[in-house]
């Protein structure tokens, strides 16, 4: 199962590697892209799947999952507690919940500050460090925990400029980075910092 889907790139790998695959996405537009590409996704969010009032909302409590993914999506969420202890009620014993999200206590967060991307979009709700993180995952009975930081990445420098105008939203930033991006905007570089520092998080539901 992944949660958040949006448009079905991670079903899609699922399905061609053979595994049985359902999506559950918030966005009628995006679930109806999936099922497009011949993915199983439903409508909703997993608090709905779980104690639902739509009757057809639950399907997914007739069987248990062995892997949960869920990409960019718990600090998405208005009940982050509930999200995880709901993931683990859906995995099988010995079932895998795989996620990323932000990383709170990255040093590009603290030389940014209140500049950081993760402040600026208005749907993240909660901001977790790998510490809080393992203490949300534990408290909900998850062990075998493994959280590690995003590989660093190459980007064309017309990305770069792309996101520091994002980040500094005025006229002098933009005319300063035009020109260098019309020049050089193609050429790929790797970063010096991970902008993003996401963290990957795998954690595990405890055989009984």
């Amino acid at each position: 199962m992944e949660i958040g889907p949006s448009s079905g790139l991670f079903l899609e790998v699922a399905k061609k590697k053979g595994w049985e695959q359902l999506g559950v996405e918030i966005s009628e537009e995006s679930a109806k892209e999936c099922r497009k590409k011949g993915l199983k996704c439903i409508k909703g969010t997993i608090h709905e799947i779980i104690g639902g009032s739509d009757p057809r909302k639950g399907q997914t409590l007739k069987r248990k999952y062995d892997v949960i993914a869920g990409f960019e999506v718990l600090d998405h969420d208005p009940d982050a507690r509930g999200f995880v202890r709901k993931v683990i009620r859906l995995l099988k014993d010995g079932g895998v919940f795989v996620f990323t999200l932000a990383n709170s206590e990255s040093l590009v967060r603290k030389i940014q500050g209140n500049k950081w991307f993760g402040f600026k979009h208005e749907e993240h709700l909660f901001f977790f460090s790998p510490k809080t993180l393992r203490k949300l995952l534990e408290d909900a009975g998850f062990t075998d925990i493994e959280i590690k930081k995003d590989d660093l990445r190459s980007f064309t420098f017309a990305y770069y400029f792309r996101r520091i105008t994002e980040l500094y939203p005025n006229l002098l930033v933009k005319i300063l980075v035009w020109l260098p991006a019309k020049i050089l905007g193609n050429i790929n570089i790797p970063t010096i910092l991970n902008p993003w520092e996401n963290l990957i998080v795998t954690a595990r539901k405890i055989k009984n």
